[in-house]
């Protein structure tokens, strides 16, 4: 079911943090849950600091950050020109990810160099959003086995959000 939400574009749920629950939890079956897009497990009985932890994690909960911060962006760029021109630089870069993301994915080198760049260019036109996306994606780059896949699900729903705030905000063209 899981899949098949997150599969559907039009699911206004799409994005949703999902959690399993289980009352024994074994290494491979903890892997697969996160890789099919869980982004927490819980083990029943459950305790409530494991409760607390679980809402800790929650998109949006620990820290609400906009999806493009002006302030920040000209701070960064300096002039609001500048932060236009920037981002719609940006607007290009996060199409191509998007269309790249699940091969770039298995390339784990070059998936720490692109977070890299784009994490820098978060910075340059105030996407703090995607930027905190960025940071989590590279710990998990950081913390998990070569051979367990990448949890994109949050980092993709952020980036088409930033996409989608991105082309908003664009002017008309010139």
């Amino acid at each position: 079911v899981l899949a098949a939400l997150r599969r559907d574009g039009s699911a206004a749920s799409r994005a949703a943090f999902a959690v399993a629950t289980t009352a024994e939890l074994a290494p491979p079956h903890r892997a697969q849950l996160l890789a099919e897009g869980f982004g927490d497990i819980l083990i029943k009985p459950c305790r409530l600091q494991d409760l607390h932890r679980l809402l800790g994690r929650l998109p949006g909960q620990s820290r609400r950050r906009p999806l493009l911060d002006d302030a920040a962006a000209l701070l960064a760029s300096g002039d609001s020109a500048t932060m236009r021109a920037l981002r719609q630089l940006l607007q290009q870069e996060l199409a191509a990810l998007s269309i790249e993301l699940d091969r770039i994915s298995t390339d784990r080198p070059g998936m720490r160099d692109r977070l890299h760049r784009l994490r820098s260019s978060c910075g340059f036109c105030g996407a703090t959003a995607l930027a905190d996306e960025v940071v989590t994606l590279q710990r998990q780059l950081a913390d998990r086995p070569a051979d367990q896949p990448l949890r994109l699900f949050p980092f993709r729903a952020m980036l088409d959000q930033t996409m989608a705030a991105l082309a908003a905000t664009a002017g008309p063209a010139a």
